[in-house]
């Protein structure tokens, strides 16, 4: 990826994350993730690189508390996974619920992991996955 597409998807998510903290309405917060969605999709050939980094926020989650939010929330990186599917960041997301939230008896990453099946419960409160065509 170049500098310039890095810095496009720091953009997003920075923008996603705004919508949340300021508590805008749903329609705005929906098109936020939709943008990110769709940078995903375009930049499909640097799936590797962009997968790596969405690995990486999912790690980045056990230190919230501490550190602060992390640079993309777990709702909007289900809303993008709903659709990608990405093995790798469901297995991320798998791998750290068993090795640290479980020791602490959360379900946080939950919300991301189910965002994978087809029958995601949270799937009707956003207009992209509430229509099916």
């Amino acid at each position: 990826m170049t500098s310039n597409q890095i810095d496009a998807f720091r953009a997003l998510c920075e923008r996603a994350r705004e919508a949340e903290d300021k508590d805008e309405d749903s329609l705005t917060i929906e098109q936020s993730y939709e943008d990110l969605l769709v940078f995903l999709k375009t930049h499909e050939s640097s799936r590797a690189e962009l997968s790596e980094r969405l690995c990486s926020i999912v790690k980045s989650y056990r230190h919230a508390r501490v550190a602060g939010p992390s640079e993309l929330s777990v709702d909007a990186l289900a809303y993008c996974m709903h659709e990608l599917c990405w093995l790798e960041v469901k297995e991320a997301a798998l791998k750290e619920q068993h090795d640290y939230f479980v020791a602490r008896r959360e379900d946080f990453l939950w919300r991301l992991i189910d965002a994978f099946e087809s029958d995601w419960q949270k799937a009707p409160s956003y207009a992209r996955f509430s229509n099916p065509a």
